[in-house]
This record gives C-alpha cells, sequence and structure tokens, in this order.
C-alpha cells in the first residue's frame, strides 16, 4: 500500500493512495463492501461514497489542495488536504477513522500496524471446519493426493482450531500452472476486527495427475489479510474471500 505520514499541531496524519483507499476502507455487512472514489484527474475533486445498494450510507467530498471537507452535505476542516504525487492522489483517513468507527493499534506478533474497526468479528464463530462445496474433503485428503477417489474441479476449505491454529486447503483442475493442484496451508491466525489474519504459515504443495509432492511444509514471510465481509446466522455462512459454509 502506498502511504505516507504528515505531522501538524503534534498530530500524525495518514495518507494513502486513493486506489488502495477503495479496498482499505470496507464497511462489512452491506451490500457492495466498498467505496466508490469518483476520480480526480480532471479537476481535483474528489467524491468517495458508500452505499448499501442505492442507499448512499456515507458520502464525502474533498478537493486537492484544500482541508475543507464536505460529508454528508456538511462542511468540516479535516485538517489536512489531499495531494497530488507522482500522478498519484493521496487522501488524508484520519477523519475517515473516525467516522467508520475503526480503530488503529499495533500488533507486536505481526510486527505490522493496523486499521480495522474497533469490534473483533467473534472468533467463536469461526471455529469449526467451513467449505465453499457441499462436502467437507479433509477427511479424505490423502485419497485425494494418491488419485483414488475423484476430487471437485475447486474447492477451498478452512479449519480454525481453539489453540489458534488453522488449515486452508484448496483444490484445483484448473490452476494458473496447467496441473491439478491441492494447496494446503497451515499456521497461526487471529482476527483483528473484521479481518482474518494468517501468519506463521506453511506450505505444502502437490501438482500433477497423480499427485506428486512439490513442497512440504515450506516456510511463507508472508502475513495473509482476509475480509470478513459478512455473516449469514441462519446459513452459518461466512463470506471471506469465497463464501463458505460451516460443515456438518
Amino acid at each position: 500500500m502506498k502511504y505516507f505520514i504528515e505531522s501538524k499541531g503534534g498530530d500524525d496524519y495518514l495518507f494513502i493512495e486513493s486506489d488502495a483507499f477503495e479496498s482499505a476502507f470496507k464497511i462489512p455487512y452491506t451490500y457492495r463492501y466498498y467505496p466508490e472514489v469518483v476520480d480526480w484527474r480532471d479537476d481535483g475533486h474528489i467524491t468517495i461514497t458508500w452505499k448499501n445498494r442505492d442507499d448512499i450510507i456515507l458520502q464525502a467530498e474533498l478537493q486537492i489542495g484544500s482541508a475543507t471537507a464536505v460529508i454528508n452535505g456538511y462542511e468540516y476542516d479535516i485538517e489536512m488536504a489531499p495531494v497530488e504525487r507522482d500522478e498519484h492522489c493521496y487522501i488524508p483517513v484520519n477523519i475517515f477513522i473516525a467516522l467508520l468507527e475503526m480503530d488503529l493499534k499495533y500488533d507486536s506478533d505481526l510486527g505490522v500496524i493496523i486499521i480495522d474497526r474497533k469490534e473483533d468479528f467473534p472468533r467463536d464463530i469461526l471455529l469449526g471446519a467451513w467449505s465453499d462445496i457441499d462436502t467437507y474433503f479433509s477427511i479424505g485428503r490423502q485419497d485425494i493426493i494418491s488419485g483414488t477417489i475423484d476430487y471437485p474441479s475447486s474447492a477451498v476449505q478452512y479449519d480454525f482450531s481453539e489453540d489458534g491454529t488453522y488449515s486452508k486447503v484448496m483444490v484445483s483442475s484448473q490452476s494458473i500452472s496447467g496441473k491439478d493442484t491441492i494447496l494446503l496451508l497451515e499456521g497461526k491466525y487471529k482476527i483483528c476486527g473484521n479481518t482474518l489474519v494468517r501468519y506463521d504459515n506453511y506450505e505444502t504443495l502437490y501438482q500433477g495427475k497423480p499427485m506428486q509432492l512439490i513442497h512440504k511444509k515450506k516456510k511463507l514471510d508472508n502475513v495473509e489479510f482476509e475480509y470478513i465481509y459478512n455473516y449469514f446466522p441462519d446459513e452459518e455462512q461466512i463470506k471471506l474471500d469465497f463464501l463458505v459454509k460451516k460443515y456438518k
């Protein structure tokens, strides 16, 4: 993410590049989630709108070079103005952190600063097994790898444990590599606001037909972030990058 920080009057102000702003300031449990950021290049005017279907939840109008913003029809002094740098627009986000009731905190385990909703998504809801298809295939994983049973052309499955560990299995017979693929990720997880954070990750990869082990428990340096867009308690479904249903 492209960003920078400026100080004024003893306060720090975070600026985020406009393209990154769209994915960083989502509102969960709505139809669209993402804000619409209207192009700023013609006259420096920026309009940011969050909608739930046709209803406007929040709308902000800003101008490059001006610290005055119009939010839901009212003028506010936001202290710092949007700026243009290297043909990119950077938006001061402190006001949006407040408006969306978000929190900025440093996570010592991950070594990162996280901006997300103040209220964590209930961890107990995640505990257990989730799948984007109607079957739970971890039980037969060895049979899938050995090729003795058929496996779906595309599937993803999560297992979240009480001890803070997880596994994620992705199966694809139409992968970018052109080979049948089973990818197993294992590691630790936590919930920060509405974001599922997976860290201390290890990757095991099988490819081919029959499946051949490419590497086993390869340590990954990256931290993975998956936003929890929605939760449907009646169907026991959660919308992550995929819509997954609790398996029983």
